[in-house]
This record gives C-alpha cells, structure tokens and sequence, in this order.
C-alpha cells in the first residue's frame, strides 16, 4: 500500500477568517489544506495511507483530531520547549529525525510554505536531510504505478506531467480556505483519537541543533501588524443587498 506522510502546520486562527476563528486557537496552514485536499481525493481513487506530521504547541490537538475525521489515518505531534523559537534551517533538522522516527514513506508531501512566514524553504530543507529529490509546483498526484508516481506540475510557462520513481518529496502548489465537509459522527469518533506526540526524548536529536541556539537566524522583536476592522454581514433578499451595498458605496463605507 502507498504510503504517504504530509507534513501540515497550524497557524494562530487569528491569520485567517472569523469562520475559522471559530473552530479554536489554532487552524491548518491554507497551503497545507490545499495538498491535505488533494492527498484525500487521491486516497477516494487508490488504496493508501496518508500520515499527518506537524510541529506546534499542544494547543495544536484540537485541530489536529479535526483532520483524523476529515481522512488522515494517524497524526504525529512534534512538540517540545527546546524546539520554540526554530528558524527554517532547525526545523527541517527536527522534522528529519522525526520522520527518520516515525518511518520510510513512499512520498514525503509538503504545502508550498505556510502564510506566518512564507519562505518557502523546509520542504527543501527536509529532502536534502532525507536524500530525496524534491518535485516542486506539484497541482496534483495523477497516478500510481508500483514504484513510481505521475505529477502534474505547473510552472510559470508550462505545464508538466512527470513520471518519478519513489520514495520522493513533492511540493505542492496552491492554497484554499475551504476545510473539508465533516460529519458530527466523524468528529465524535475522532475524539477517541490522540494524535501521538513525539518530544526530544522520543528519537535522538542533538538539542544544540533545536530551537534558538540551532537556528542560523534570531527573532529580536515582535510586532504585531494585524489591524482587523469590523465587519456586519448584508443579509436579505438580492434586491435588498444590492440597495445596502449601493448605500454604502454612496457614503464611503466600504474600506479595502
């Protein structure tokens, strides 16, 4: 059976809507919910198994279990004090030992970066730890053949479908804010679910590497830059909307 492990991340809620704000403190990276998306449609055509790995408090739980009941067969939690405050450069060290823990995958699956940062650069950090060539501009698995995997890949000036063989990485393209449709009964059985957390002394990891003192850079300040505005949703009929809007237009009530 293929097996793949996709590496997600939680964000502070505060990043994204009101609507997600709702489900807790914390919600999946929108670039990491567009490959958990394309990832479930490719586990509704084949037979495989798709293992969620994340790095984060343990206030992460919550949402994590939230994507047991949307289709991932078992989370992992990285979460340990020695590893706040890791740049890019410590955070791929750490996820490497933890997946050299947790096992050999078919294919390694990274969003295209994560909108608290937007470097762009662990998917790339994690293969070069792993030895895998990594695909990057990945839209979409489009078939399995035994050893190897066809991608669609989209590049500035072309479209690609490439043949590769496994285990690999792939970098996947793209982003939503759309989570999945859940039932209340896949949310109440993955309450009986808890996401296995691996701390420092779960694999052997070198803890000068980890954290602040294995990061190449420091972060000496933080500012918050997030002014949110009020909102009020225009409800009614079509007709009544539009007159709303109008009126708003009219008056400068609308601010971008």
């Amino acid at each position: 059976m293929l097996t793949i492990i996709a590496c997600i991340k939680f964000v502070r809620s505060e990043l994204l809507s009101d609507n997600q704000q709702l489900r807790g403190a914390y919600a999946l990276n929108p670039y990491d919910l567009f490959m958990l998306e394309q990832l479930f449609a490719l586990k509704k055509a084949l037979s495989c198994r798709v293992i969620g790995v994340t790095m984060g408090p343990k206030g992460c739980l919550e949402s994590a279990q939230r994507f047991i009941a949307a289709g991932l067969d078992d989370v992992y939690l990285i979460s340990d004090s020695c590893f706040s405050g890791s740049d890019t450069y410590s955070t791929s060290y750490i996820l490497y030992k933890a997946l050299a823990h947790i096992g050999q995958a078919d294919i390694y699956a990274f969003g295209e970066k994560s909108i608290d940062g937007e470097t762009s650069q662990a998917p790339i950090g994690v293969s070069s730890y792993l030895n895998l060539l990594c695909y990057t501009g990945v839209e979409k698995i489009e078939a399995h053949n035994g050893d190897t995997i066809n991608l669609k890949c989209v590049h500035m000036d072309r479209i690609e479908v490439i043949e590769a063989p496994c285990p690999l990485a792939i970098c996947f393209h793209g982003f939503t804010t759309k989570e999945p449709d859940i039932s209340l009964l896949q949310l109440r059985r993955s309450r009986n679910y808890l996401p296995i957390i691996l701390d420092a002394s779960s694999f052997q990891i070198d803890k000068q590497y980890c954290g602040q003192s294995g990061s190449k850079t420091k972060v000496i300040q933080v500012i918050n830059i997030i002014n949110k505005r009020d909102s009020e949703p225009i409800v009614g009929s079509l007709p009544h909307k539009a007159n709303s809007l109008k009126n708003l237009l009219s008056k400068g009530g609308i601010h971008t």
